[in-house]
């Protein structure tokens, strides 16, 4: 998927992955597995994901796991869209309760209420595990009006990000210090 738009779609699929490779999985979401979009824009609106993503590995990594999407990547823009669903892992990291590893996307009025529980120490975030600098992203992902609710088992977690190499931009953007 590279250009185009989603919208007033939800998935309330039960989504399981079990990996016994030697190398690594990644980009397992709720609704959204990957989406790249070098050059063109895409568009992701009122939708949402509200069953449970539950990834298993029996060796190598399984990354950019999330309750919406796995990695979204390129120039998008999401917007007024949720994930409710419970995310587990038990190996690998970057999991995050809305997504897994974002890069030059624009997120708006959009939330996760995701309850996350991974085994292994990893990059872990109530909305996002990470926003790593991709070969030639020249913007950083923006946050406005979003927030996380989940709580959150195991790793090393951050309530709103797990870690980013960006220095993102958040509006008005919060995380429960109760739950996350």
């Amino acid at each position: 998927y590279s250009k185009g738009t989603i919208s007033n779609s939800t998935s309330s699929a039960s989504v399981s992955f079990t990996y016994t490779g030697s190398s690594s999985a990644s980009n397992i979401g709720g609704l959204i597995g990957y989406i790249d979009a070098s050059s063109d824009n895409y568009t992701i609106s009122n939708s949402s994901a509200t069953g449970s993503v539950t990834v298993s590995n029996t060796s190598g990594n399984v990354t950019r796991v999330g309750g919406f999407a796995g990695t979204l990547s390129g120039t998008g823009t999401v917007d007024r869209c949720f994930s409710s669903g419970t995310v587990t892992s038990n190996n690998g990291g970057y999991v995050g309760g809305f997504v897994g590893n974002l890069y030059e996307v624009d997120i708006t009025d959009s939330y996760t209420v995701s309850n996350i529980s991974v085994a292994a120490t990893s990059s872990v975030g109530g909305f996002f595990s990470s926003s790593p600098t991709g070969a030639g992203e020249s913007s950083q992902p923006t946050f406005t009006r979003t927030y996380a609710a989940g709580t959150i088992t195991g790793g090393s977690a951050g309530g709103f990000g797990g870690g980013s190499n960006y220095t993102n931009t958040y509006t008005d953007s919060f995380w429960d210090t109760q739950t996350t």
